[in-house]
């Protein structure tokens, strides 16, 4: 089942939601990523993980900035995060 943003046929970009259950009212809705820009707070939503990764290489954001499990893990055992600066993870170490 498909619910176009736009009238038409669904293209590869939209969102495409699967009724499970209509009784409970149960979607199975995909994986999704956004990217939030700090300049203005707008949101940029991308449908596939390819063009996710893509478009961080192409803001040049380093991979080890986008894998959030491992930086939630990192932090959790140090208390530091990769951004801090070096003045600020020496007086937290």
């Amino acid at each position: 089942m498909y619910f176009p943003l736009e009238k038409g046929i669904p293209s590869e970009n939209q969102i495409q939601i699967e009724l499970v259950d209509s009784v409970k009212r149960i979607f199975l809705i995909p994986k999704r990523w956004y990217i939030v820009n700090t300049n203005d707070t707008s949101f940029n939503y991308i449908f596939k993980e390819t063009d996710y990764k893509k478009t961080l290489k192409d803001l040049c954001i380093t991979e080890t900035l986008y894998n959030i499990d491992e930086i939630y893990d990192q932090f959790n055992s140090t208390g530091i995060l990769p951004w801090f600066p070096d003045n600020v993870k020496v007086l937290l170490k």
